[in-house]
């Protein structure tokens, strides 16, 4: 069995995986003509494509039509998922990770202000004021982590989906 990501790394494989897909049921010589390749090309690339299973032949001889086969993707789409999947939270966690720094820097800056008011006009114990907003801080870090936690949750089911429509 053929690697599929060997067969299309190929770019004139794609082509004609292209050129299929636009019109299924073509011929080699039909591919020939819709891609400009050589027949003798055309016929050695759909012999890849065979034996990976991304496409499949009807009939014999010089009739033998060709289409995409659709679970021959499978793999592919798979390892796409994959990689979309894991793309997909690494930036969702580079994104919370810049929020959480951005409202770490703003509660600081709003603590140390809110602490020379207070004590200038009310004369409140800052340092218990500090605290609250410290473990307020906290607990909003906490929900940015579960809300990372539950998209992440979400991300795998999304992709666990799309393996099994691709199953199918």
């Amino acid at each position: 069995m053929s690697d599929i990501f060997k067969v299309i790394a190929d770019p004139k494989a794609r082509l004609v995986l292209e050129k299929l897909a636009a019109k299924p049921a073509s011929t080699a010589a039909k591919a020939a003509t819709a891609t400009k390749l050589t027949s003798a090309q055309v016929t050695t690339i759909l012999s890849s494509l065979s034996e990976a299973k991304l496409v499949k032949g009807t009939g014999s001889g010089a009739s033998k039509k060709y289409s995409l086969n659709a679970k021959g993707f499978g793999p592919y789409i798979a390892w796409l998922a994959k990689v979309a999947e894991a793309q997909a939270v690494a930036s969702l966690e580079k994104e919370v990770l810049v929020l959480g720094e951005k409202l770490g820097k703003g509660l600081a800056d709003g603590s140390v202000w809110v602490a020379k008011q207070v004590k200038q006009n009310l004369g409140v114990d800052t340092k218990k004021v500090a605290k609250d907003l410290g473990r307020k801080a906290a607990n909003a870090k906490r929900d940015v982590q579960k809300e990372v936690k539950a998209i992440k949750k979400d991300a795998k089911a999304i992709v666990t989906k799309v393996k099994k429509s691709v199953k199918r």
